[in-house]
């Protein structure tokens, strides 16, 4: 018997998407697709996560992330943590949705459908800090709080632009406030006043946004960017000019690529470093890509 398992954020039903999810499951099992779909909702954290963990390896044909960012997060943590191997299907119904977009996963019916019948999948790598697995990114910093500020109804009501507004209305009261992290790499070694660290597993924030995005996916690196102090002046040149991709010119940007990483502070108050826009815990810690650690459905 050919099953699927949709892993649903019981919060995408006040975005109208229940009926969409819905119309895609009677159409997997209209054609055949499969024969039987279980379907769990997700109400508080880690759930999804759980959820996926429970899975047995052959037990499904693959599982269905029904959410934003987040949701994918815990399902792929989930799947890697039970090590299942089960393929991962993404429905996007969050503010970024940045992996889906990546990928460019289509939402509708029709092409989702088509999309499981050919069951195309890729291996891709994830970033993995300490113990726990991130797809997108990673970050700490003074500006890094940004994202857990902004509130749900503001994301619904703004979607992504709702993180620029909460960084604008934040960034008086911040001051540009730096810490002294330590950063410890084969390729970079050195002690930086930092305002934002990020490490990005999956993505095109860094000048290859026009690059190979399943390569980009594979290649078993990072992207670590860290921006130094700079005057609140140049704050809005240095947005337009990650608008425009050409952010790695400015002064006070450090890139570059590793496949691991230590952070440590060495100075000010004691951070706390997010990923995929989910709190992990305090600094110091270890960063690494985990290469081909989960397969992905793609069109």
């Amino acid at each position: 018997m050919k099953k699927a398992k949709f892993i649903i954020n019981a919060a995408v039903g006040k975005q109208d998407v229940l009926y969409q999810i819905e119309s895609i499951i009677g159409c997997l099992i209209l054609n055949q697709v499969v024969n039987h779909v279980d379907v769990a909702y997700t109400h508080k954290e880690n759930d999804a996560m759980i959820e996926a963990m429970k899975m047995q390896k052959g037990e499904y044909d693959f599982v269905t992330a029904v959410g934003g960012d987040g949701t994918v997060h815990d399902v792929i943590n989930g799947v890697i943590r039970g090590c299942n191997e089960t393929p991962v299907a993404v429905i996007s119904s969050g503010t970024a949705n940045s992996f889906a977009s990546l990928l460019n996963l289509a939402n509708d019916r029709d092409s989702f459908c088509k999309m499981c019948m050919k069951m195309k999948t890729i291996s891709i790598d994830v970033g993995k800090i300490n113990d726990k697995y991130f797809v997108n990114s990673a970050a700490c910093g003074t500006l890094a709080g940004n994202a857990f500020e902004t509130s749900v109804q503001s994301k619904a009501v703004f979607g992504k632009m709702a993180y620029f507004i909460e960084g604008a209305k934040s960034m008086p009261k911040q001051k540009m406030k730096t810490v002294k992290l330590k950063f410890s790499s084969k390729e970079f070694n050195e002690v930086k006043e930092t305002a934002l660290f990020v490490a990005r597993n999956s993505g095109s924030l860094y000048g290859n946004k026009n690059g190979d995005v399943t390569k980009m996916m594979t290649d078993g690196y990072l992207d670590i960017l860290i921006i130094e102090k700079i005057d609140l002046i140049n704050i809005p040149g240095l947005f337009i000019k990650f608008m425009q991709g050409d952010h790695l010119n400015a002064p006070g940007i450090t890139y570059f690529r590793t496949k691991s990483l230590d952070v440590s502070q060495e100075s000010g108050q004691p951070l706390t470093i997010d990923f995929d826009k989910e709190r992990y815990g305090q600094l110091p810690v270890h960063i690494e890509s985990v290469k081909k650690a989960v397969k992905i459905i793609i069109p």
